[in-house]
């Protein structure tokens, strides 16, 4: 008899599991996902709006559809320079930007967003190291709390560049002649360029084709090739002078407002995290084919690609140097990040420079053989 009641019992229990696993699988299955209304600040075309939907659509597979990413466009909710101060007041849950628009609130929004010259000479995977293993999380928090935005740094989420010098109605062949040319640049890169003797003009993206075709400006700078031909820029200017150093590893961010993000369950906020890292690097592989093919489009529209002539680069290093130490007199926190990345790239360059072989060694051969 005990024997049949411990077995009815036991019957009794497995149902029971049953029933309670069916019920949470059934209530799981019922939670609405957590929606977030993002918004970045480029229009739908750009390859940068790519990244945004690359990124939502990991949120979304990682999280099992847990997570969705509402992905606005530039203007959908406020303007491009609106979107921290929206989502710090949580009109809008998040944002996907470069946090060089917020260099007026702070100028150390200048360095995170990715120096000049990559600060010190880093690159983009020196830069993606700095952030992660250098203390540029930490420091990217560090200025939002400096000017009082109520967001949580999340992660880089990409990285356009290096970009070229720019394009222009003639070839570049001395820093003598372009002192000469009206040159459209923005930002940072703006104060180095001028510090060199060039004459800067700084127009939104959208009047730059028209300021070129009116003659306004000699030449401009935009982004990378798979960008520039959207731009259109290739049909008044023919020749398109790389490289540069002014915008060498511009860096984009997701930020989520701190008390929609304190809301989020953990595991959730960890997915947000990683899809973030892993967009940065795969879109950016993504970007170095896609430029690879609009260059061989492009020279195919008669484009004529020129070397940036050294001295340039060179002028503008020094000059950059100069503009760097004068921001870091003004400002604490400038001084403490501008510090903090020429330590990390410091210790990098120690091991880069003394081991791993130069791209341009093997590369140039295997390439100059193909061309036979």
């Amino acid at each position: 008899m005990k024997m049949k009641w411990r077995n009815f019992s036991l019957l009794i229990v497995i149902a029971v599991a049953i029933l309670m696993m069916s019920f949470g699988t059934g209530l799981a299955q019922s939670q609405k996902p957590i929606v977030l209304k993002m918004q970045i600040p480029v229009p739908t075309t750009s390859l940068i709006f790519d990244d945004f939907e690359m990124f939502a659509e990991r949120v979304d597979k990682m999280s099992g559809g847990r997570v969705k990413i509402e992905t606005l466009p530039a203007g959908a909710v406020v303007g491009a320079f609106e979107i921290l101060d929206a989502v710090s007041r949580g009109i809008l849950d998040g944002g996907h930007s470069w946090v060089g628009y917020w260099v007026g609130k702070n100028p150390a929004a200048g360095l995170l967003a990715g120096a000049p010259a990559g600060t010190a000479g880093m690159d983009h995977m020196d830069m993606f190291g700095w952030y992660y293993w250098g203390g540029g999380r930490a420091l990217f928090q560090e200025f939002y709390d400096t000017v009082k935005a109520n967001v949580v740094e999340v992660g880089i989420v990409a990285g356009v560049g290096p970009q070229l010098l720019g394009w222009f109605k003639e070839p570049i062949t001395s820093l003598k002649q372009f002192q000469g040319m009206k040159y459209r640049v923005p930002g940072l890169a703006a104060d180095v360029y001028k510090d060199m003797g060039v004459s800067v003009v700084t127009l939104p993206g959208g009047e730059v084709l028209p300021a070129g075709e009116r003659g306004v400006i000699d030449g401009a700078e935009w982004l990378t090739p798979a960008d520039d031909i959207k731009m259109g820029f290739h049909t008044i200017w023919k020749f398109m002078v790389a490289p540069a150093f002014h915008d060498y590893v511009p860096t984009w961010n997701i930020f989520i407002n701190r008390d929609v993000w304190n809301k989020i369950p953990g595991d959730l906020q960890e997915i947000l995290k990683g899809a973030a890292t892993e967009t940065a690097f795969v879109h950016w592989l993504k970007q170095q084919k896609m430029n690879a093919e609009a260059l061989v489009k492009l020279k195919e529209y008669g484009v004529t690609i020129v070397k940036t002539p050294d001295e340039i680069n060179m002028a503008f290093l020094k000059s950059w140097d100069k503009i760097a130490e004068r921001e870091a007199k003004k400002d604490p926190l400038v001084r403490k990040i501008l510090e903090s990345q020429r330590k990390y790239a410091r210790l990098i360059q120690s091991y880069r420079l003394a081991f791993p072989p130069p791209y341009e060694f093997a590369a140039r051969y295997y390439y100059d053989r193909g061309k036979k």
